[in-house]
């Protein structure tokens, strides 16, 4: 899905690289409403961000990606399969009934049609179950990565509590 808001970048997070490779900058940001949003930029879309400095107003185009959104375009691009496969189905049924082709070429021309169909389906769900691995990896290295932030900020309050109470 993609989205398109308006707001004021409040700050721009350090470039961390996650365990597999991938580099993610992440920034806070304040929308005209109010709400914050926290969007990462992956890869090369850091460069993106280069130019961008906490206090700047902004307009962000982003993608979000996810398996309730991915689901949903799988199941609209099944439909569209089925609804395609039917029409040639009814397609095929006509030329019988017309005569221009016998039964037993309508039976293979069925069974391809089907083969077909289920080819393409098969396909789609791989590729929705694999944008769900990816999403699940992305999300759990990015828990790893707040949880790493926090023990880090943490053990700095810390620190700086026990510099305070030498004095």
């Amino acid at each position: 899905m993609q989205f398109k808001i308006k707001g004021i970048v409040t700050a721009i997070g350090d470039i961390k690289t996650t365990k597999m490779g991938t580099a993610v900058q992440q920034l806070h940001f304040e929308q005209e409403s109010g709400r914050i949003i926290y969007p990462s930029a992956l890869g090369t879309k850091i460069e993106l961000l280069g130019d961008i400095l906490p206090g700047d107003v902004a307009e962000i185009e982003f993608h979000i990606s996810g398996s309730k959104g991915t689901y949903n375009n799988v199941n609209a691009e099944v439909a569209s399969l089925d609804a395609i496969a039917q029409k040639r189905r009814d397609y095929e049924a006509v030329r019988l009934q017309e005569g221009v082709i016998s039964q037993q070429q309508y039976n293979e021309a069925i069974t391809a049609i089907d083969n077909e169909n289920r080819v393409a389906k098969e396909g789609l769900q791989s590729e929705q179950k694999e944008a769900e691995d990816k999403k699940k990896a992305i999300d759990e290295e990015n828990r790893r990565l707040a949880n790493t932030e926090n023990t880090d900020y943490n053990l700095k309050a810390q620190l700086d509590e026990l510099a305070i109470r030498k004095q």
